[in-house]
């Protein structure tokens, strides 16, 4: 569940992962000396997002050690991610590392995977870590227990190296994998058919300690590599920026209306009124004008779909300052209307900006 912040909470550091959309899906990257799990079917993209972070991460000035277990050689993998924007052959290997720990994993099994993590991060003085293959330390634990063990002893190993851990997996088959109720945070990788096309979508399922934009959201890989495109709705669910706007409601001209709306419409608002065809919506929202058109800002109006003599004809009151309104829309919303119809929306009207209020039906 994400959390909101309050007023007292110092939130975690964050290390950036560099990757476009991402960081701004995990609202600033993932947590300093975390533990995390990014898992996916073959070919979703793990290994490309476990080098491009740690390239990015390089870039900016960290270390990086990029450790394989059962996974495609070295050779192999560096060719592959060659061409990628994010390659750059300088940093290898005085900053990014590659080693396998597969053979200390079949040779002391995860003790000795465990303390060449421990050996190896501290020699190169990494700030993260990758190690590709994770399903490999499940197969070689003998129970249950031996393998959160492992799995509380590379949190330990992060917390006091500083020591940001990305482990690459499979999806398990399990409801609920051990190592799920331990980790900081998940990051899901899927591919999804939609008839002949295919669409990439990532998910944090997890995260402790921070806020996240939640559910699915669309990635792809080009040339330039991983590139996350956060959903809109869940990007903009805060504003950017507060609303200072103040100032007196605006009076709709009906006093029930305003005593149930606090006094009338906000300023600088916007406000539909719904209802099927014959349910006096012109008639409502002209009701106000004879009161607002003596205020500074004046109201201005137009209608779209209804003539101009129907439109006179509806109002319940003396239209003797047509006029008004009539040059409204030129000096508004931009161009005249035809001769026959009202053709731009109130909505659109600038007037907002002045401290109007406009209705739109």
């Amino acid at each position: 569940m994400a959390i909101e912040p309050d007023g007292d909470h110092v939130p975690q550091e964050r290390v950036p992962s560099g990757i476009s959309g991402l960081d701004v899906v995990l609202r600033g990257g993932l947590l300093r000396d975390g533990l995390f799990i990014v898992q996916g079917e073959p070919g979703a993209g793990k290994t490309i997002l476990g080098n491009q972070v740690c390239f990015n991460h390089v870039a900016a000035g960290g270390r990086a050690l990029y450790l394989t277990l059962l996974a495609e050689s070295h050779a192999r993998m560096l060719m592959h991610i060659g061409p990628l924007g994010f390659f750059d052959a300088t940093v290898i290997p005085s900053r990014l590392a590659y080693l396998s720990a597969f053979g200390a994993l079949e040779k002391d099994g995860l003790p000795g995977l465990r303390d060449l993590i421990r050996r190896e991060v501290q020699a190169r003085g990494a700030t993260l870590l990758v190690l590709d293959g994770f399903a490999a330390v499940l197969e070689s634990s003998d129970s249950a227990r031996t393998f959160k063990k492992f799995i509380n002893e590379l949190q330990t190993q992060a917390t006091l190296t500083g020591c940001t851990i990305l482990l690459l997996t499979t999806v398990s088959s399990e409801p609920t994998p051990p190592e799920h109720t331990m980790v900081d945070g998940i990051i899901e990788l899927t591919s999804r058919l939609y008839g002949r096309h295919a669409e990439r979508d990532l998910q944090v399922r997890k995260l402790r300690g921070g806020s996240y934009l939640r559910g699915i959201h669309s990635f792809d890989i080009s040339d330039r590599g991983i590139t996350v495109y956060p959903r809109t709705e869940a990007w903009l669910t805060r504003p950017a920026a507060t609303d200072g706007v103040g100032g007196a409601p605006v009076s709709t001209g009906l006093t029930q209306l305003d005593s149930m709306m606090g006094g009338g419409l906000p300023r600088h608002s916007t406000t539909l009124l719904v209802g099927p065809t014959g349910r006096a919506r012109p008639r409502s929202g002209c009701i106000s004008w004879p009161p607002s058109i003596r205020m500074s800002p004046p109201c201005i109006s137009g209608c779209t779909k209804t003539r101009r003599r129907s439109w006179r004809r509806q109002m319940p009151w003396d239209s003797d300052w047509m006029g008004c309104a009539g040059a409204a829309p030129s000096s508004c919303c931009g161009s005249p209307p035809p001769k026959a119809s009202w053709t731009r929306s109130v909505s659109g009207c600038s007037m907002r900006s002045a401290g109007a209020a406009c209705v739109g039906w």
